[in-house]
């Protein structure tokens, strides 16, 4: 009572309860959240646990009218065998949800309906991109399943989910985990999952910010002057690595994106952002810049080809076919597939002329 000048201290049974829900709590999101996990929640409908690659797409799963998984999750014949069929080459896709959006006109799709009608019935798309994958996720499929897949095209196109998880202002728990530095503060909250959220708060209200563009102050110049994405360089390194030794011919692809260097109220109203960057455009496209550079040297170091999707959208009319930061409309996956279905047309035109000359030379 008031004024007894008596406090009422809480009973043991109430401090018990409460550290109980804060254990339960903690337990619960590790169960439902964990990356490792079979039971995350965040997988969606779409998606499985896979122990290996962390996760994949649901085998069967009718992604749109008409468009099914196969037995493996790919977008692929079923059965899908170790071997193409006698005179039919194979193309193969390993990315994330870039290569699998739209999901009706995804540019595999458009890829294999190019080459159906200019070469029919030679070519087979194998299309095993699953959206949200790292290149963590993508190398781990590649090197324990994927590659034992025998094809003679192959391509790969990553980097949009490392930069966001990854960045020099993602997550602390998420880069720790992947070997960049955090501070001592950051190491101890991330350590516990409820902790987590104070990470999360700020990213969620900048979603209710306007999108801006304007220059980075001399901090900002200093985190991301200083970063680079070497934990991509390396898991793409490994990957194009072993495609050399599986395919005869190795393509990958940098980052096409609506981020530029004098955005249109249109863009900057499209965009969207990973957490921590705070919606700034400029911090978006300089990123996006260091991980092109880092396919670029990654591609002349390992000698495979370089399709330039960034210089194919450097242009206005190209960037209207984006609906957000990097995915694309069918009219954009239109053009990536043009791009694909030309180099392939070309090496096969290439093949084709090799296979006739002993007969003509004879």
């Amino acid at each position: 009572m008031r004024g007894s000048g008596r406090v009422v201290k809480p009973s043991r049974a109430i401090l018990l309860a409460g550290l109980l829900a804060i254990v339960a709590a903690e337990i619960g999101l590790r169960v439902l959240t964990s990356a490792d996990s079979r039971w995350n929640v965040r997988l969606g409908a779409a998606r499985e646990f896979d122990p290996i690659a962390g996760f994949r797409n649901k085998p069967g799963y009718e992604l749109a009218p008409g468009i099914r998984t196969n037995a493996l999750g790919y977008q692929a014949p079923q059965p899908l065998r170790v071997a193409p069929p006698s005179g039919v080459r194979r193309a193969i896709f390993l990315g994330d949800s870039n290569s699998v959006m739209p999901t009706i006109g995804a540019y595999p799709q458009q890829v294999e309906a190019l080459l159906d009608a200019e070469l029919p019935g030679e070519i087979e798309v194998v299309n095993a991109a699953v959206p949200g994958y790292s290149s963590d996720n993508a190398r781990n499929l590649f090197e324990h399943e994927l590659s034992r897949f025998e094809g003679d095209y192959f391509f790969v196109y990553l980097g949009w989910n490392d930069l966001g998880q990854f960045g020099p202002e993602g997550l602390p728990y998420k880069r720790q985990a992947t070997g960049y530095q955090v501070t001592p503060v950051q190491r101890v909250l991330s350590s516990i999952y409820l902790l987590r959220y104070a990470f999360l708060m700020p990213s969620m209200l900048d979603r209710e910010r306007e999108t801006f563009d304007r220059p980075l102050d001399a901090r900002e110049q200093k985190i991301y002057g200083d970063y680079r994405p070497t934990h991509f360089e390396r898991n793409l390194r490994q990957i194009l690595s072993l495609a050399k030794r599986r395919y005869p011919h190795v393509f990958v692809m940098n980052l096409a994106t609506i981020t530029n260097a004098d955005p249109t109220p249109s863009e900057l109203q499209r965009a969207h952002f990973p957490r921590g960057m705070g919606k700034n455009m400029r911090k978006l496209d300089l990123l996006v810049r260091h991980y092109n550079d880092s396919v670029a040297v990654v591609a002349r170091e390992q000698g495979v080809s370089l399709i330039d999707l960034h210089a194919a959208f450097d242009s206005r009319e190209a960037r209207e076919t984006f609906t957000d930061s990097c995915h694309m409309n069918r009219a954009g996956a239109a053009r990536v597939a043009r791009l694909i279905a030309d180099e392939i047309g070309a090496l096969e035109q290439t093949r084709v002329r090799d296979l006739a000359r002993p007969a003509a030379d004879s």
